[in-house]
């Protein structure tokens, strides 16, 4: 199969395959949000035999054929559990010298505000 593939300028690492010549402004609305501006990067005949950076040729080939595209690339989180960060933050806060009431009120803010961004990044995603 003939593939292009576009880097994202908005996700590093994040690449698009679609078969050669397709028009990458007829992807999904939700696939042009996520991925956000396109480079080209290069064109490939892709097989089941090609060797690929971290994914299955055979995978890629069964996206575009099903999907006309496919998505490649790692998503990079750093996930800290809430109650750590909540603890962490109570503990720099009475290490201050705020007093205990002060601290346990930062590390429920905390904890708080850390579990609701949580959700709204799941949702997003």
């Amino acid at each position: 199969m003939d593939t292009d593939i576009y880097k994202s300028k908005f996700i590093s690492n994040a690449f698009l395959f679609v078969r050669r010549g397709s028009n990458v402004n007829d992807l999904p609305r939700s696939v042009s949000r996520k991925l956000g501006k396109l480079d080209f990067f290069k064109s490939i005949v892709l097989d089941q035999n090609s060797q690929l950076i971290a994914v299955d040729p055979n995978e890629v080939i069964t996206n575009i054929e099903e999907n006309g595209y496919h998505i490649q690339g790692a998503k990079v989180s750093t996930e800290i559990p809430e109650i750590g960060a909540a603890l962490g933050a109570g503990i720099l806060t009475a290490s201050l010298g705020t007093g205990p009431g002060v601290a346990v009120a930062v590390a429920a803010a905390v904890g708080y505000f850390l579990t609701h961004k949580a959700r709204e990044d799941e949702d997003a995603s």
